[in-house]
């Protein structure tokens, strides 16, 4: 039963069963200031804990995000929460985790005992654990996927190719350097690199080649006529990342908007035109015809990770995230339930 709060804390303890504050003050006042939606994904995850503190902060696309530190069962705790009470992240144990990121995270640390592990949350139940440890006096971060597939690992510069850390330097020049994460999909291998810049944290990203690929900026950098597309899709959910990429020489915008639990990826050109859109959905909105096609290789014992539906004009193609075991792969279907070959349109 979901109870509605209205007035919450009463010195340091809250009614109906929320959790109790760690004293109050200032964490009693913010607590009281939060969106509603927040209240009821903190309570209904703190259930049975003590608050230890409330923050409100910035995620890196500079959106608003709730951090909440709590205590439960003795084990400290956190979690991260957006306006519309979407979970974020939490902090996990490793007996908490599947037994497959177990065992990937005790090969990959190397016998080092790991610090604190964070369970990402995606749409459609897509979850990402990210782990810290310190090995040989080297802090080190590295993310598995829920079958323990290693999809990123922190990196010195040094450690990156000759062409990656050219063109890293050259873009960091006089700000200040942050992590490089070394991100894995498949066969693709790129390098996400953040830095600091004014005063604001930004990321761009470099192929293992040492091409330059995209750009981290802000809604307020953006050209007037993209902020104006921007704005228009805003109401759609919640605005998160914006990056700025170069395509044989034209400029383009990509936009991530998360509605629901799913993500929307829209990507516009330096006009504002709207050129394409990426957006997660689940089995029930895929075509008949799509469903009928994936049957066999579901028979197969291939189980869909995720589904993706692009749009660029009127064509519209389905990629289905595919896995077995280690094993995964992506086919692109049309809506008559066609697979495309990989260099088709949409494909």
């Amino acid at each position: 039963m979901r109870i509605r709060f209205h007035s919450i804390i009463l010195g340091a303890s809250i009614f109906c069963a929320a959790p109790a504050l760690a004293g109050p003050g200032p964490k009693a006042a913010l607590w009281q200031t939060l969106p509603a939606p927040v209240h009821r994904t903190v309570l209904a995850e703190v259930a049975g804990g003590t608050l230890d503190s409330v923050s409100r902060t910035n995620g890196d696309a500079g959106e608003v995000i709730y951090d909440i530190d709590f205590t439960r069962a003795g084990k400290s705790r956190n979690l991260t929460v957006a306006p519309d009470g979407t979970l974020l992240d939490t902090r996990v144990y490793l007996d908490e985790t599947p037994a497959a990121v177990r065992a990937a995270i005790r090969t990959l640390g190397g016998g080092a005992q790991p610090g604190v592990i964070t369970k990402n949350i995606g749409g459609n139940d897509d979850f990402t654990y990210e782990v810290e440890l310190t090995r040989d006096g080297v802090a080190r971060a590295f993310t598995v996927d829920d079958q323990g597939v290693l999809v990123g690992m922190q990196v010195l510069l040094g450690e990156t190719p000759p062409s990656v850390q050219q063109t890293i330097k050259a873009r960091v020049g006089g700000n200040i350097l942050g992590d490089i994460t070394k991100t894995i999909d498949g066969a693709d291998v790129n390098y996400d690199v953040a830095m600091t810049t004014a005063g604001r944290r930004r990321a761009f990203t470099v192929s293992a080649a040492g091409q330059f690929l995209e750009e981290q900026v802000f809604a307020e950098e953006l050209p007037g006529a993209v902020q104006k597309a921007v704005q228009a899709q805003a109401p759609r959910g919640r605005l998160g990342k914006i990056t700025q990429s170069t395509v044989q020489g034209r400029t383009y915008y990509q936009v991530d908007l998360t509605i629901g639990p799913d993500t929307c990826s829209m990507t516009f050109d330096a006009a504002g035109a709207l050129d394409s859109e990426e957006q997660d959905i689940v089995w029930a909105s895929l075509p008949g015809k799509v469903k009928i096609a994936l049957h066999p290789i579901e028979v197969a014992g291939e189980k869909i990770k995720a589904i993706t539906r692009t749009t660029q004009g009127t064509n519209v193609t389905y990629d289905v995230e595919l896995l077995k075991g280690q094993d995964r792969r992506t086919l692109t279907f049309d809506p008559d339930g066609k697979i495309l070959p990989p260099d088709a349109p949409g494909g």
